[in-house]
């Protein structure tokens, strides 16, 4: 009988590919590279992959990166069929090389598949883009085989510090993304103040272009590339969803202190929690699930603050492992 690999020799695993696939290509992209394999970490940590002994069935992965890194990494992780989808493709096909992937057009929040088509479903940096959560949930469930595995993770959520999801150039040709945001803007504006406001800010404070101010204004107050959900909000989604045994964990930005208004208005959970990571197999209901929070950027470890209580009457599953990213 063949042992299973450890999570310390899956993670080799894990590094050879993105070493392969993003390696050598962009500055960009070689960023990258601990990000994604911090995701396969705490994916390994968590659930017990299935493989091509258990299914023959393909893993889909929604939203897929340019560099096709990711379905790279699952098929070499399982020996499964990885199908790619996103809604922009091009270019896609070209990145494929001698891996078994499929590339498929596909909005996030419609799953345009049969039902029981995947032994896996997996998403990185999706769980701010679902414009309907319970629906895309649904199609989760259906489209998902009996025991099969799902992994969703997102973020930063909108209440959170940086949760403008700031990613957009300016008519200037500026690209004003994570990095150079909290420079321009502050900490919660998106709660705290108004389109006109930011532009003014923006404008008068910080000398930014006028035609980029508004783009970044109006980005972050309408953009339709985030759906403005609170940890919480997705949270509840997740406790409505037919989904038994599901954990998950949270990324918490404690070095950030919310002004005690906001906290008084939102809880300063949401206001510090910038991302979750969702872990579901599925099976039958047991016992209820435990939040783990996870402090970004990595820090010294400190108090874990918990997430909302949990309903006794929804009784979910699932192991969560305490791991500070690093």
């Amino acid at each position: 009988m063949t042992t299973a690999p450890s999570v310390e020799e899956q993670l080799a695993i894990v590094d050879a590919e993105l070493n392969r696939a993003l390696m050598g290509t962009t500055k960009f992209n070689e960023k990258r590279i601990p990000v994604v394999r911090g995701t396969f970490a705490r994916l390994l940590n968590n659930v017990t992959l299935l493989t091509s002994d258990d299914t023959d069935l393909p893993i889909l992965e929604i939203g897929s990166d340019g560099a096709l890194a990711s379905a790279k990494v699952l098929h070499k992780l399982t020996g499964l069929e990885v199908v790619a989808s996103n809604l922009v493709v091009g270019g896609l096909a070209d990145k494929v090389g001698d891996y078994p992937i499929r590339i498929h057009q596909n909005d996030i929040g419609a799953l345009n598949f049969p039902d029981n088509s995947f032994s896996m479903l997996y998403g990185r940096a999706v769980l701010e883009h679902i414009s309907d959560m319970d629906d895309f949930l649904a199609e989760c469930d259906r489209v998902l085989e009996p025991g099969g595995v799902l992994y969703l993770d997102g973020g930063p959520l909108f209440h959170s510090p940086r949760g403008h999801h700031m990613a957009v150039r300016g008519p200037s040709g500026t690209h004003y993304g994570f990095g150079k945001m909290p420079d321009l803007v502050p900490n919660w504006c998106q709660l705290d103040s108004n389109e006109d406001e930011v532009f003014a800010h923006l404008t008068e404070t910080k000398g930014v272009d006028a035609d980029d101010a508004r783009v970044i204004a109006h980005y972050i107050f309408n953009s339709p590339e985030q759906n403005r959900m609170s940890a919480s909000d997705v949270i509840a989604a997740f406790e409505r969803s037919a989904f038994n045994n599901l954990s998950y964990e949270t990324m918490q930005m404690k070095k950030f202190v919310p002004p005690p208004h906001l906290v008084e208005q939102y809880g300063e959970f949401d206001l510090i929690t910038n991302g979750l990571a969702y872990f579901v197999t599925t099976g039958p209901k047991s016992a209820e699930p435990v939040a783990t929070s996870v402090a970004t950027p990595a820090a010294t470890p400190r108090e874990t603050t918990s997430a909302p209580a949990r309903p006794l009457w929804r009784r979910i599953a699932g192991r969560i492992k305490r791991s500070i990213l690093r």
